[in-house]
């Protein structure tokens, strides 16, 4: 029997097109799947946690200042600000990990900037 995990996107993206037709149970049976998995499925993605809603809130924080500041900064100066900021509205601190992994999956990460080599080349002419 497969697992539901590889078989998620089929009932995802069968079940709308055939909704009148057939209800879940039938379709779960085709496909070869329990229908409690199916359920479950469809309630883990129903809820949202406290988490989920944190960092969301979080995210828009992050979105806000790579606008702001041209997505010149990184996420340790991001860090920094957002706390920072949620420091004065007696909110928890974030850790720079979780703002990492925000700034990842939601490719955030500020752009890498290149040397000015017109400064490098009067540094070592100036000596």
């Amino acid at each position: 029997m497969p697992s539901l995990l590889k078989c998620k996107t089929m009932i995802k993206h069968w079940y709308r097109p055939i909704k009148l037709a057939y209800g879940p149970y039938q379709l779960c049976k085709t496909i070869g799947i329990n229908s409690s998995g199916y359920y479950k499925y469809v309630k883990r993605n129903r809820v949202i946690s406290k988490k989920m809603k944190f960092d969301k809130m979080i995210l828009a924080d992050i979105k806000y200042l790579q606008i702001k500041h041209k997505r010149k900064l990184g996420y340790r100066q991001i860090t920094m600000q957002i706390n920072k900021f949620y420091s004065t509205i007696n909110f928890p601190k974030v850790n720079a990990k979780r703002i990492l992994r925000l700034m990842r999956e939601n490719e955030l990460l500020g752009i890498i900037r290149s040397k000015n080599p017109s400064k490098h080349i009067w540094r070592t002419t100036r000596r």
